[in-house]
């Protein structure tokens, strides 16, 4: 878990506001804010300055020569083991070697979010062998609540990532 800082609202702020909405997010842009917090709670705990901005389509950082696309999502809740990560379908085709999951939470109290949870890391690659589809209008793997799957995604539960702590060669 890494708590947020001024610096890194503020420079999510301002990169979600010259982002916009995008092509196919699932929240047509309404996410850029957590996204961005997200993507710098993973600068801050791989020890990179917020400005060095590696964004492309493909990827979102560049750490020990391995591409890795940030999946943020905004949660009210803390995560769970039990709890699940989801890549879009319509982002299969980004070339980027692993994917890496934060949990923002913005409980509805807040003006901003308090915490972000690196909740895992997956080769890109293998997390197709190993996640389940769920199809749009469906339910989600673990179908304990009644939350129905707005896109056609990929999803795997949090006990199944491997620790962000933990990067070794035999998981690339």
């Amino acid at each position: 878990m890494l708590f947020r800082s001024e610096n890194m609202l503020n420079y999510a702020f301002k990169q979600a506001q010259k982002m916009g909405a995008i092509r196919n997010s699932i929240r047509k842009g309404k996410g850029n804010y957590a996204g961005f917090v997200g993507e710098a709670a993973v600068r801050q705990f791989f020890g990179m300055p917020l400005e060095l901005n590696q964004n492309t389509y493909n990827f979102d950082v560049i750490f020990d020569d391995t591409t890795f696309d940030i999946k943020s999502k905004q949660t009210t809740v803390v995560p769970k083991p039990d709890y699940e990560v989801s890549v879009c379908d319509k982002n299969t085709f980004q070339k980027c070697a692993a994917y890496l999951f934060a949990r923002v939470y913005w409980p509805t109290y807040a003006e901003d979010p308090l915490k972000v949870f690196l909740v895992g890391w997956y080769p890109k690659i293998a997390y197709y062998e190993k996640s389940v589809f769920c199809p749009k209008g469906g339910q989600s793997l673990s179908n304990t609540n009644d939350f129905i799957v707005k896109e056609d995604c990929w999803n795997m539960f949090h006990k199944d990532l491997f620790d962000v702590r933990e990067r070794s060669e035999e998981h690339t």
